[in-house]
């Protein structure tokens, strides 16, 4: 600051939630009000108090952005914010050409960016939405876990006008059933589908079993669940060689 008052540059630099009212402010990014796999916390605090001639705290005098509050309390939590970098490509559009001049588009959007908690592994997204030329679309919701990243666990598909025209709900399981070994097991799905106007919904249901090897041993096919008669199951045996860890289906039966 000059002798009129006029501000000519600045002393010291700190984080803020905010610019400075004189213009010397550079934008770092933006921290998210949620807190998924792979971010901190971050906060707005303290880093040089003010204090009387006894040592105690009376206000502060500068700020900063910070992964640990300040240890006078001030701190105020700004959002959270990814450990590691978070470039990723994305497709957010396709078109589809008849090559005869006409072409459709499909677009694409995405929620929830996911990575490993040291932010090394990029773990997808937590949805993403698919719209059709004619504006339905579906939404897929995904896991972001160490053991069932990337693997699908919810979707629907709507009407423009928002009505439900069909959901898929997938359940999990995970084993280990040997050191350093994760098995993730599609253990159920549930598909219900629902007229033009998101009503009169069937569900129809599939269950999943597997052997300590992981080979898928039953299938069974519920059928409308609302409904007796309809079901179907469908059992394989294998001929299994855990040395060397080629197994061969032997006999299905139904």
């Amino acid at each position: 600051m000059d002798e009129w008052g006029t501000v000519v540059g600045c002393q010291l630099m700190g984080g803020r939630t905010s610019p400075d009212p004189w213009g010397f402010s550079n934008f770092r990014g933006y921290a998210g009000t949620a807190n998924p796999i792979g971010t901190r916390p971050l906060y707005e605090a303290c880093y040089r108090p003010m204090t009387d001639e006894y040592g105690n705290a009376l206000t502060c005098l500068d700020w900063a952005l910070a992964w640990t509050p300040d240890p006078w309390g001030w701190s105020t939590l700004a959002g959270y914010a990814h450990v590691g970098r978070t470039d990723r490509y994305r497709v957010t559009s396709r078109s589809l050409g008849d090559g005869r001049g006409t072409a459709v588009t499909r677009t694409f959007s995405y929620t929830g960016l996911g990575l490993s908690t040291d932010g090394k592994d990029f773990r997808g997204h937590h949805s993403v939405r698919a719209v059709d030329p004619l504006g339905h679309y579906t939404d897929t919701w995904f896991n972001q876990d160490d053991l069932l990243k990337g693997r699908p666990y919810h979707g629907q598909t709507r009407h423009s006008n928002g009505s439900l025209l069909a959901e898929t709900t997938n359940t999990w399981a995970t084993a280990s059933p040997y050191a350093g070994v994760s098995h993730a097991r599609l253990v159920q799905t549930d598909v219900a589908t629902c007229d033009d106007t998101g009503s009169s919904c069937r569900t129809a249901r599939q269950s999943f079993e597997y052997d300590a090897y992981g080979n898928p041993t039953r299938l069974y096919r519920w059928g409308d669940v609302a409904r007796s008669g309809d079901e179907i199951d469908e059992r394989t045996d294998w001929v299994v060689d855990p040395a060397t860890w080629i197994h061969r289906p032997k006999r299905f039966a139904l």
